[in-house]
């Protein structure tokens, strides 16, 4: 056994076998406990796990604010499925489509039900994609939505996308927060 490790031979006396005489090492006392440190601070040494309850009192809420990251993640990607459609139309005529331009776009998803664009002026638009009210869906974004908002410039005929919408922010992805 390797000395100074739990579960190693102690010679009479309480000393390792081997040990340098106190240089370097500590010495055991007869109760087990590490000479010379208080004994709660030698018993933290030598218990350092952490108690089960702690561990699942932090892990169970991030793992379930994980989980609902990854179902609006899906939703995400359905706000961005017309973003090429609307970025081709807005270069090519220098402003935003009619809403029956792009069409509302049905997802054949759990986690989006529907994705619209809807056109606030020649350089402004924005798709939204609605979060079904099922049981699918965490009750914390059940009926939201994401929105990507698009602001047009007529000279470069470039399109600026920003993030926003009724999810919060929390379960969102980081591009959209």
């Amino acid at each position: 056994m390797v000395p100074g490790r739990r579960g190693h031979r102690r010679e009479p006396g309480g000393q390792c076998p081997g040990g340098s005489g106190g240089r370097g090492r500590r010495e055991h006392s007869d109760n087990g406990q590490l000479a010379g440190l208080p004994g709660a601070v030698a018993g933290y040494a030598k218990k350092s796990n952490p108690h089960p309850a702690i561990l699942a009192a932090i892990a169970l809420p991030a793992y379930q604010d994980y989980v609902v990251r990854t179902k609006v993640s899906e939703t995400m990607l359905g706000a961005s499925g017309m973003k090429n459609s609307v970025a081709e139309f807005f270069q090519t005529r220098s402003q935003m489509p009619l809403a029956a331009s792009v069409g509302p776009n049905t997802q054949n998803s759990r986690y989006v039900n529907l994705v619209t664009f809807t056109r606030g002026s020649d350089t402004h638009g924005t798709n939204t994609a609605d979060v079904p009210t099922t049981a699918d869906v965490p009750a914390t974004v059940q009926g939201a939505n994401i929105t990507l908002g698009a602001v047009g410039d007529t000279d470069t005929g470039v399109i600026t996308w920003t993030c926003g919408g009724s999810i919060p922010p929390k379960y969102r992805p980081a591009s959209c927060k």
